[in-house]
């Protein structure tokens, strides 16, 4: 498959444009991609406020997450890439599931980047940035949590929150060990324990969620958690 086809702008929703590849990559699912997109971008906008923004829309099956009908990339906070499968053999999945919810994600994330662009990189500002866009996506759409962000045993979760605790900080985390469960961790560790945080967070604010939090500070979250659930955990115990 050629990954070089010229992409073209198929629609315009406010400051938000749609660009897929100028010819049909999606085994005859373009159009029905092209309209649930659009649904979307729609109905995020009525939680958060959209700016200059353009998703692109490629066809790569082998650029999706494993077992899943498509991958989302933030790249900037006015460029979002998502991959899909169109052969995924699960059509109703693909589209009134999956890509809405991928749709929504990244553009909380967008938001999100322009926003506090300057916030420096840490493993805590990263579970923060995904706890958010997942728990976002429940608001949007309801339902329960992506797979991924549901991926620990209570006892795994508390277990490797121990260990979050003491490297929240750090600017050279490695974010494939985090979130991916490259080495040491379980595969989507860091999504499970972001929104684990969010969940936490919104407990005791009540008033608060996800789209109104999309502007704050990581710094800010987890400052409100440090008397409940981020206590600095002795590593001998």
């Amino acid at each position: 498959m050629s990954y070089n086809i010229p992409m073209i702008n198929v629609e315009r929703i406010g400051q938000v444009h749609i660009r897929m590849p100028i010819i049909d990559q999606f085994s005859g699912l373009r159009i029905q991609i092209q309209k649930t997109v659009i649904k979307s971008i729609e109905k995020t906008k009525q939680f958060i406020p959209l700016h200059e923004t353009t998703i692109r829309i490629k066809n790569d099956p082998h650029g999706v997450i494993k077992d899943h009908a498509h991958g989302g990339w933030t790249l900037t906070p006015e460029s979002i890439l998502i991959k899909v499968n169109s052969n995924f053999p699960d059509k109703e999945q693909f589209l009134q599931v999956e890509l809405p919810r991928s749709v929504s994600h990244e553009l909380h994330h967008a938001v999100r980047e322009k926003a506090l662009k300057d916030e420096p990189r840490s493993l805590g500002r990263t579970l923060i940035f995904e706890g958010l866009a997942t728990y976002f996506e429940t608001e949007v759409w309801g339902g329960e949590p992506s797979k991924w962000a549901d991926a620990l045993t209570h006892e795994q979760l508390q277990e490797l929150l121990k260990v979050a605790i003491n490297e929240l900080s750090d600017n050279a985390y490695d974010h494939s060990r985090w979130f991916f469960g490259t080495k040491d961790l379980p595969r989507w560790t860091g999504y499970t324990i972001g929104l684990y945080l969010i969940k936490e967070y919104l407990k005791l604010h009540p008033d608060q969620t996800a789209a109104s939090l999309v502007t704050t500070p990581a710094s800010v979250i987890l400052g409100g958690l440090k008397e409940s659930i981020l206590s600095p955990v002795d590593p001998q115990q």
